[in-house]
């Protein structure tokens, strides 16, 4: 892992503003590689990774631990964070800025499950409350280091502050305007409005489990396999927001 994933990163979701990202033309200019592959994979295994973070989401509200992946195992090109809303507003978020190298099920497993037992700023989610919820899954592409916050959009753009080791992400939707994202990306990171900070903005394609309404019939509990000798999955440190 790179020094920059070990990072621990405060990613903080208060309630989301924004419709689902529109395909508009400049935003596809920063990085036309990273939008033409996690487009591709948002077709090709969008159902099938929501599916999975529901299940995983599911477990981890029911305090089971993570057993057993689809025997797919699909290469992860870039970061994952798996948020799930309740009535518009965010009750757990998780996820990773960077690949990390595993594969992209288990980042979203882990992401899901940590959304529902690992983010610190709420308490852990109840198996009552699974049913009310919905999930929002993001690939995260890469940062770009930018000068000032005329460069970032925060309809579409997500931005990371970082000032030494203290870093703070939102994701785009979160903020009606930049300069406000810019304060509460500081503010969640404890970093004093006067102090000099590094600016990033990254791109992220977003899956929305509402708009696939048939996905919450068809999700699973993750079971132990056969024999009944669970296979368990190690959690990474992954990132609270």
């Amino acid at each position: 892992m790179s020094g920059s994933a070990k990072l621990v990163i405060t990613l903080v979701l208060t309630t989301l503003w924004a419709v689902p990202q529109t395909d508009a033309q400049a935003k596809r200019l920063w990085f036309p590689a990273f939008y033409e592959s996690a487009e591709s994979l948002a077709y090709t295994h969008g159902d099938a990774l929501l599916q999975l973070a529901r299940t995983a989401l599911e477990a981890g509200a029911q305090g089971h631990e993570l057993h057993r992946l689809p025997t797919v195992s699909t290469a992860a090109p870039f970061g994952i964070f798996v948020t799930v809303v309740k009535e518009r507003k965010v009750r757990g978020c998780f996820g990773f800025m960077e690949p990390v190298g595993q594969s992209l099920e288990k980042m979203v497993a882990e992401a899901a499950y940590g959304a529902a037992r690992l983010d610190v700023r709420h308490k852990p989610i109840s198996p009552a409350e699974v049913g009310d919820m919905e999930i929002i899954l993001s690939f995260v592409g890469p940062t770009q280091a930018v000068e000032h916050i005329s460069a970032v959009d925060p309809k579409t753009m997500g931005l990371l502050v970082r000032a030494d080791v203290r870093s703070a992400v939102l994701l785009p939707g979160e903020a009606r305007t930049a300069r406000w994202q810019v304060a509460e990306t500081r503010r969640k990171a404890n970093i004093a409005p006067h102090e000099p900070v590094h600016l990033f903005r990254f791109p992220t394609v977003t899956l929305y489990e509402r708009d696939r309404p048939h996905l919450k019939q068809k999700a699973a509990q993750l079971s132990d396999p056969p024999d009944g000798s669970p296979v368990g999955i190690e959690l990474n440190k992954g990132t609270h927001q």
